[in-house]
């Protein structure tokens, strides 16, 4: 490894605190791995109902839709296993009970606004937590708009100088796309941002382009999805604003979480078994072979 790296994570959701898909596994896992690298590594995401056992830190107004919500930062630790107990990774989380407590991480009509909050409340936070990152690493839609907001809105204050995004695209399929009144609620001007150069997308507003324009970095999840989404069969319409930003796109394999699925302590399978005895691995096809009602073969 070179230079260490001071890392903002920004997430929607993290294995093990909140969980809806991939998205989550990556948040979970990745940050541990940089971590490992040397690098000092914080994430931050929301603070849904069922996440409890948090710390109350600071809290905060940030401007929505001509007034002001608070937001609420608490902290806590990434829950680690027992051969990863030397990690420390310290998780903010926004928190504002209108948005956040309900059920369901997505799915809800003010999902534009909820994710806008979070972002805002992102940046906003940073001075009062004691950490200045070097790169902030935003995953799809839901933290979309902060590499716009980075560089629109903070430009000109000293303490976010120099610090750079990374965005990652794990499905294109869900990209936020919301009525072009939630420009009322993003504080943009729509003559300036309400263009199809910008964050207009068939008369509505798209929150994943903000991330492909403005970010420093794009990656997907592999070599070979960098290069679909740039196809028209699979760029889910955004395929030639990824092509204009093809020097800047890039794919990178999600790798595996070690400590999660090592096959000598794993409690999900059916047998456990080592590099030095591969022997009880055969038991756990069988076992899966008789749970489809298929014949016992080897």
């Amino acid at each position: 490894m070179t230079d260490s790296l001071k890392i903002l994570f920004v997430s929607s959701e993290v294995e093990p605190l909140a969980k809806t898909g991939g998205l989550a596994d990556v948040a979970g896992s990745l940050p541990k791995a940089l971590a490992e690298d040397g690098h000092e590594i914080r994430i931050m995401m929301p603070r849904y109902k069922q996440i409890k056992d948090v710390q109350y830190l600071t809290d905060l107004p940030v401007e929505m839709d001509g007034h002001l919500e608070t937001a609420i930062i608490r902290q806590s630790k990434l829950p680690v296993g027992e051969k990863e107990a030397h990690l420390d990774i310290p998780v903010y989380f926004i928190d504002n009970h209108k948005y956040f407590h309900r059920e369901g991480l997505y799915g809800h009509p003010d999902d534009g606004a909820r994710f806008n909050f979070f972002t805002k409340s992102i940046l906003s936070a940073l001075p009062h937590l004691d950490f200045k990152p070097d790169v902030i690493h935003c995953n799809d839609w839901q933290s979309a708009l902060l590499p716009l907001f980075l560089k629109v809105k903070y430009e000109d204050e000293p303490f976010y100088t120099d610090m750079a995004t990374v965005f990652t695209i794990h499905n294109l399929q869900y990209q936020g796309r919301f009525p072009r009144d939630i420009m009322i609620t993003l504080n943009l001007d729509p003559k300036t941002f309400l263009k199809p150069d910008q964050l207009e997308y068939w008369g509505q507003v798209n929150y994943m382009k903000s991330g492909i324009i403005y970010a420093d970095l794009i990656n997907t999840v592999s070599e070979k999805y960098s290069l679909e989404i740039q196809t028209p069969e699979l760029g889910e319409g955004l395929d030639g604003l990824l092509r204009k930003r093809s020097q800047k796109l890039h794919g990178i394999v999600n790798g595996i979480d070690y400590h999660s699925f090592d096959p000598q302590t794993d409690q999900r399978i059916y047998k456990n078994y080592s590099i030095d005895n591969m022997e009880p691995k055969k038991e756990n096809k069988f076992a899966l072979q008789e749970g489809l009602g298929l014949p016992r073969k080897d």
